[in-house]
């Protein structure tokens, strides 16, 4: 039962289905348009290319011996969705605070593909904490009151996350705590330089 919560867990709440909740919470009008580019560039598009990618490698049997250089590909497709939905922000009439929060997925993805080339981290973790982090210190920086789904769920989902992926033995605590490293690192750096412009 346990582990079958924390599959669903980690198959509901990847970072594809992050990036696109927080692209959500920074377009709080969002046209029927917008959700559709955001749902096939988001989340669908780097998610289909994610399961090919672990159908063909992952079934192999060298599995475990697998190249890091191979994760360019789901990366560099979710990259170049960002970019193509970052492009479409203008017709698709993104809120500036939208526009900068992609830019900040564009830094944690190519952040996140330099530390996965070398170390083994946890992305769910990543992901998630990096969400926490980044809306959380907007708000401050803004002067701004956040949300209160933010303030209970976003803190909630990363250790739930953590439990999940440890239950099914995808990472180490090491590796967790290094995905939760990485979030909170591009989100500080980020907003710190966003702040210093």
């Amino acid at each position: 039962m346990q582990y079958r919560l924390s599959r669903w867990l980690s198959i509901l709440l990847n970072p594809n289905t992050l990036q696109l909740l927080g692209a959500l919470y920074w377009q709080p009008r969002a046209s029927g348009a917008f959700v559709l580019c955001a749902v096939a560039l988001l989340l669908l598009v780097p998610l289909v290319a994610y399961l090919l990618y672990t159908r063909y490698y992952l079934r192999r049997a060298d599995a475990l011996q697998v190249s890091r250089q191979e994760r360019i590909l789901p990366f560099g497709v979710n990259l170049l969705c960002l970019l193509f939905f970052q492009a479409l922000s203008g017709p698709l009439q993104a809120t500036p605070e939208l526009r900068q929060y992609v830019y900040y997925l564009l830094v944690i993805n190519v952040l996140g593909l330099g530390v996965t080339l070398c170390y083994k981290v946890s992305l769910h973790l990543a992901a998630a904490a990096g969400l926490l982090g980044y809306t959380l210190w907007w708000h401050q920086l803004a002067g701004l009151p956040a949300s209160w789904p933010v303030l209970i769920g976003l803190p909630v989902l990363v250790p739930l996350l953590a439990w999940a992926r440890y239950r099914q033995q995808a990472h180490t605590v090491a590796e967790l705590a290094a995905g939760v490293l990485l979030g909170l690192f591009s989100a500080a750096a980020y907003l710190a330089w966003l702040a210093g412009c």
